[in-house]
């Protein structure tokens, strides 16, 4: 019987789910304590968790997402009366990427606290993958 001697190409380890679920709930807490805060910025409108954006593509990778009215360069910010959002912010010792998206890519699913109401999941397919951010 012929055996199979080639060697597994090596893999990127995966967080564990227990991992990204220990994160996820750290970051609905962070929500619920600093979100009427970060709220406060006149150009933010939610605050919530989801999937890093680049070019248009959702990643794989959980990120603190920023909803903004209007995505602009860093010289316009203060005409908006808005600050820069940093790149990672440090959530029980991790640190966390953040998104900023405009309206027109707000999130289907995920979980939520939007400006002047409570926190709000948004409706999407309870089979589908990304309904484990919504729990």
């Amino acid at each position: 019987m012929p055996t199979n001697n080639r060697k597994k190409a090596a893999t990127t380890p995966r967080k564990s789910a227990s991992s990204q679920d220990k994160l996820i709930e750290s970051l609905k807490q962070y929500i619920r304590t600093r979100g009427p805060d970060l709220l406060e910025d006149p150009n933010v409108s939610s605050v919530g968790i989801g999937h890093k954006i680049k070019n248009g593509t959702r990643g794989k990778q959980v990120a603190l997402q920023f909803t903004v009215k209007s995505k602009v360069e860093p010289e316009a910010l203060e005409a908006l009366g808005t600050t820069r959002i940093p790149g990672t912010i440090t959530v029980d010792g991790t640190d966390v990427p953040t998104d900023v998206i405009e309206p027109a890519t707000s999130p289907t699913s995920g979980w939520w606290l939007r400006s002047r109401s409570r926190y709000a999941r948004p409706t999407s397919n309870p089979s589908s993958p990304e309904s484990a951010l919504a729990a």
